[in-house]
């Protein structure tokens, strides 16, 4: 039993820091964007990755205290504890009781994340075996495929072997010299990797209780960065034309890594108005500071942490 209760220690910290993580990730979602693309990724890549990380570093600093005192590199106090008292220790496993209302809870929460995360990469895995029907319509070798709907679509799908698709109404709506900005655009999805990063993104927010803002952040810098790329060999103004253009239409923005993904407008005020001073690094600082201070007041007051964890023993 004492290396249950040990593990109900450490399943109890993780869902704690796990809510901390959160909680950051939800106030900081709300600030403002970045002015620049690569500083916004990164920022939405720390916000996507807090409620793993918190967890993490805590049960780490906390498994190498109680690494620590069986290896007598550190004091041990456990035996200085009530016999019920709660400590990480792998020396002195715990002895405590353990009810309903403590190892019910945490076993819930602990079967429902796991049953959410395999949800998820069910889903990610159905959205590939889609994809791979898809990438079988192209002939050999190819990475372009034209196919049949008066919609003016274009989008990039895959991730091993990434394939872009337009369709015919494209071509009525646009010139071609529009449609090579068009596949410049999808073609910088594929150099970008953003199949594969959009799907590990997704992954990273199995563990938010609110990714709605996050999710969207992350998409629009992703279209962003690819209009980028687009905006460094031919004219920004001229790209924008042609979102404007396509807006009009009133296409659907639902397609994965579409031309018109995302906040159109945002996209063309990005283009138009691009602000080139650099971002300040306050921000990644706080968050690595928070993701740095909480592993050190783990070991630091992990015996706070005992003491509070005893309080919700019988």
């Amino acid at each position: 039993m004492g290396w249950l209760n040990l593990l109900w220690m450490f399943l109890v910290v993780s869902l704690a820091t796990w809510a901390l993580g959160n909680a950051i990730a939800l106030l900081f979602s709300a600030l403002p964007s970045a002015k620049q693309v690569d500083s916004e990724r990164r920022r939405l890549w720390l916000l996507a990755g807090m409620p793993w990380l918190l967890p993490a570093t805590a049960i780490a600093a906390l498994f190498a205290s109680s690494l620590a005192k069986a290896m007598n590199w550190i004091h041990d106090h456990c035996l200085q504890h009530l016999q019920h008292h709660p400590h990480f220790c792998f020396e002195h496993l715990p002895e405590i009781a353990l009810g309903l209302a403590q190892s019910l809870p945490v076993a819930i929460a602990t079967l429902g994340f796991l049953i959410l995360l395999a949800a998820r990469l069910i889903r990610q895995a159905k959205d590939h075996d889609r994809v791979k029907l898809l990438q079988k319509l192209l002939p050999n070798g190819a990475r372009l495929k034209h196919f049949h709907d008066s919609r003016p679509l274009a989008f990039a799908l895959g991730i091993r072997r990434p394939a872009i698709f337009l369709s015919s109404g494209l071509k009525q709506w646009l010139t071609k010299r529009q449609q090579r900005l068009v596949l410049a655009h999808e073609a910088a999805h594929i150099r970008n990797r953003d199949g594969l990063k959009n799907a590990l993104f997704e992954c990273l927010l199995v563990a938010h209780l609110h990714r709605t803002n996050l999710r969207q952040r992350w998409h629009l810098s992703t279209e962003v960065l690819a209009d980028e790329c687009v905006a460094q060999q031919y004219d920004a103004l001229e790209l924008a034309t042609i979102l404007v253009k396509l807006e009009r239409a009133k296409i659907a923005t639902t397609q994965h890594l579409s031309i018109t993904g995302s906040n159109t407008q945002l996209r063309i005020q990005h283009l138009i108005q691009k602000d080139e001073r650099p971002d300040s690094f306050s921000f990644e600082v706080l968050l690595y500071g928070m993701l740095f201070a909480v592993p050190v007041m783990a070991i630091i007051h992990h015996h706070v942490i005992e003491t509070v964890l005893g309080w919700w023993l019988p």
